[in-house]
């Protein structure tokens, strides 16, 4: 009991200390969200070390040493070939997550009959999308009706009050027959309702059993409707040809991936006219008045509640409307050894595969934890030592232990403010100095953040790396700021960005770009930042490599290995000298402590005072 109200009035008087940590519901960057106490979900690394090892030919040596002990966890989605050996296997554990992408039908909606929304409900309400799940992916997918995947925040699949995943060949028929889709020559096909005979040619890719098993469930709905139609398996690149420049088609199988949950991309697909030079997205040729008037709301609002309103109300419209028969969003699969280390945390877009694992994965009570041990990776990935070297959408070790950004993504895809304390956004509406359709964020940072050798990490920082990134077209970064019209540090904790554009997904530019130490790059032109690497040639090479993350570089072995040691002074570190007993309470609880910080302070300072009574 001592302990606990040790421990307990810590926790409090943090908490207090930094502010209330309000956890935002729908949201992919949360509304002026404030920092949380240390002891939350931001809490680690309660680890020593990590390990990243490249030494291994293949994934199949790469599961061999996960079954034998040399290594913890593997750094990617592994085959589905190896889940009953892994399922079979000791101490292994296998993570499923959802796809952040989807497998599709686009229906060609410039084209009659296709044009009829009624006619492409239709088929959605016949097809059996459970069926496609089991047999195209043995039971490795989920059905999926909005373009939004589950996957995402923004997706309201789950709030639907129906859905197209099982085959209703009744209501599906009695649709048609409302909307004059009958056999009136009794030839054994149903006509349009101008009396013509038409023809669905589906197409699907030779080279995915997939999109062949798809195909084939389609056009059992399709026959069941008496629907006139033909399984097309051909050239995938045939067919995509067409889609991207304006070709005829009737209904193709593609499918749809994503880097992120920002919605921008749902503008691409709508809209009355198309540029068939360039390469149009919006494969069904799909237009809708009100789906457009949202989309506007979408794109120009920086109103959290409004972009919801956007969101959902366009996703309403889209599976209503069925210009994309959306099938499935199938599944990954990640694993990792479970008889030393524990508090592995599934991400809804890669698994166990992020930064979160790193922080919060810790040694059981029976190994000494929870603080020391080691964590193995095995990763097929080449060493990413600088960000600005690779542009890639796959998330990597190095970058995520040894940079920071202003906010990061947490498990459940959502965006938490990180080395930010407090944020506000502003419009002309809010301040006539802004000039109209412009948005200026002023964000307040942590005050307590180093660098590796030492150094303060200011807003000073932020600002030096965000105009490099928006002034060198040879970075990745570059795209992303390029409506950034000023940007500049008041103070060591004061940054004011401004955007010339009017747009909530600004702040999705900026948020998750990782931070470089202006003391060691500001003299370094812009392709000798590029290359900028650790050279262990060097003489105190590892005092010169200076990063900000939980976790710095420390060994290495021309790529085979990577060995990063944490940081003691990191921002969030929680102090390794704690008895086991208090580090355990720590670390089992953080996602306790998270809600709780969601509460008033007034019932926290209540129950600790509750608690400390009934100890006496």
């Amino acid at each position: 009991m001592e302990m606990e109200q040790r421990i307990i009035s810590r926790v409090v008087f943090l908490w207090l200390f930094f502010g209330l940590f309000i956890v935002s519901p729908l949201n992919a960057i949360g509304t002026r969200e404030l920092v949380g106490p240390a002891g939350h979900i931001k809490t680690g690394p309660f680890l020593d070390k990590l390990i990243i090892k490249r030494a291994f030919e293949g994934e199949e040596s790469r599961i061999e040493a996960l079954i034998n002990n040399e290594i913890d966890a593997i750094d990617d989605a592994i085959s589905l070939d190896f889940l009953a050996q892994l399922e079979n296997a000791e101490n292994v554990a296998i993570d499923y997550f959802l796809r952040n992408g989807y497998g599709y039908f686009a229906f060609n909606c410039m084209k009659y009959p296709l044009n009829h929304s009624s006619l492409r409900r239709a088929v959605a309400m016949a097809l059996d999308k459970n069926k496609i799940c089991e047999e195209a992916w043995d039971g490795l997918a989920e059905p999926l009706d909005s373009m939004v995947p589950k996957c995402n925040p923004w997706s309201i699949e789950e709030e639907m009050d129906y859905h197209y995943y099982e085959s209703d060949l009744e209501a599906s028929r009695e649709l048609l027959q409302n909307e004059g889709f009958r056999d009136n020559d009794a030839d054994g096909y149903r006509e349009t309702p101008a009396g013509r005979d038409f023809h669905i040619n589906i197409e699907v890719a030779e080279s995915s059993t997939v999109a062949i098993n798809a195909g084939e469930i389609v056009k059992e709905a399709l026959d069941s409707l008496n629907i006139n139609c033909t399984l097309n398996v051909t050239d995938f690149y045939r067919y995509l040809t067409r889609l991207y420049y304006g070709g005829d088609f009737d209904l193709c199988f593609v499918g749809n991936s994503f880097s992120s949950n920002d919605l921008t991309f749902l503008t691409e697909f709508e809209g009355e006219s198309y540029d068939w030079e360039g390469m149009n997205r919006n494969f069904a040729r799909w237009h809708n008045a009100t789906y457009a008037e949202w989309t506007q709301q979408l794109m120009t609002s920086v109103d959290h509640d409004e972009i919801c309103e956007a969101a959902t109300r366009m996703q309403e419209i889209w599976i209503e409307q069925c210009p994309l028969l959306i099938c499935y969003e199938n599944m990954y699969a990640s694993v990792y050894r479970t008889d030393r280390l524990t508090g592995f945390l599934s991400d809804a877009d890669w698994g166990i595969m992020t930064k979160w694992n790193n922080l919060k994965v810790h040694l059981k009570e029976s190994d000494g934890g929870p603080f020391g041990g080691t964590l193995r990776w095995a990763t097929s990935h080449h060493p990413r030592w600088n960000p600005l070297r690779v542009c890639s959408c796959y998330p990597s070790q190095l970058d995520y232990q040894m940079y920071d950004s202003l906010f990061v993504q947490r498990p459940d895809g959502t965006g938490l403010p990180w080395m930010v304390k407090e944020y506000q956004v502003y419009t002309y509406e809010d301040d006539s100095s802004i000039s109209e359709n412009h948005t200026r964020y002023e964000l307040t940072l942590l005050d307590n953040m180093t660098w590796s050798d030492g150094h303060h990490l200011t807003a000073d920082d932020v600002a030096f790396t965000f105009n490099f990134y928006k002034n060198n077209l040879v970075v990745p970064q570059w795209h992303n700021l390029q409506n950034l019209s000023a940007i500049y540090a008041p103070n060591p904790t004061k940054l004011v960005l401004e955007f010339s554009t009017q747009s909530y997904w600004n702040l999705h530019k900026f948020s998750y770009l990782y931070v470089f130490p202006k003391h060691i790059v500001a003299d370094m032109d812009p392709d000798e930042l590029r290359m900028h690497y650790p050279d262990v040639g060097e003489e105190d090479w590892m005092q010169n490599w200076v990063t900000s993350g939980p976790f710095n570089l420390t060994d290495y072995d021309d790529g085979n290995f990577t060995e990063l040691t944490y940081r003691p002074d990191y921002f969030f570190a929680p102090n390794h000298s704690l008895s086991t007993a208090e580090g355990d309470w720590l670390a089992d609880n953080a996602l306790v402590l998270s809600m709780v910080a969601a509460s008033s302070a007034v019932v926290v300072v209540v129950l600790v005072y509750t608690v400390m009574r009934k100890g006496h």
